[in-house]
């Protein structure tokens, strides 16, 4: 099963690419000031979301092999939250939700892996939005320590149910909670 979701999502990905750069041409020829420039934002948002979701079933099936080499290296981890915010954005101002940022303006050295660090940020904020109420509040803090960093994400969303806790890290699990 892991090869088929494999393949099916790299082939999946590679339909998704066309649908982003047709976007972009069609910003490029004047349809971001037009009646266009919201259903654009659509386009574009829900392809994100599946190249996401598709990456997420890639790395799945690599991990699952054992075929992913982390290299962790030296990286600025507000840096990476501001541009993950950047990412979500669109979406967080679709849905009329405050974003409250506690970030330094100052580097932030951690040690880690830096695109999945990049994922778990997108999967984060993606959760803060998506599972919130219209309106709602979302908060973003890092606290640097000495050598480490402490990062919270949270929102005025109702939260997981006590009994879907112990499956929160399950693959593909609960996606209605």
């Amino acid at each position: 099963m892991g090869d088929f979701l494999g393949v099916l999502a790299h082939e999946l990905r590679n339909h998704v690419a066309p649908i982003k750069n047709a976007v972009q041409i069609m910003r490029l020829r004047g349809g971001s000031g037009s009646d266009l420039a919201p259903m654009l934002d659509i386009i574009e948002r829900q392809a994100f979301g599946i190249v996401h979701a598709l990456e997420v079933i890639i790395d799945a099936e690599r991990t699952s092999r054992g075929d992913i080499a982390l290299t962790p290296r030296r990286v600025d981890i507000a840096s990476a939250v501001k541009a993950a915010i950047g990412r979500r954005q669109a979406q967080i101002d679709s849905r009329e939700q405050r974003l409250h940022l506690s970030i330094p303006s100052a580097p932030v050295w951690v040690h880690a892996e830096p695109e999945r660090i990049g994922q778990v940020l997108d999967t984060l904020l993606d959760n803060a939005t998506r599972y919130n109420e219209q309106g709602g509040d979302i908060w973003v803090e890092i606290t640097p320590a000495r050598e480490e960093a402490e990062l919270r994400i949270r929102d005025s969303g109702r939260g997981m149910s006590a009994a879907f806790l112990p499956h929160a890290f399950d693959y593909f699990a609960g996606r209605s909670q």
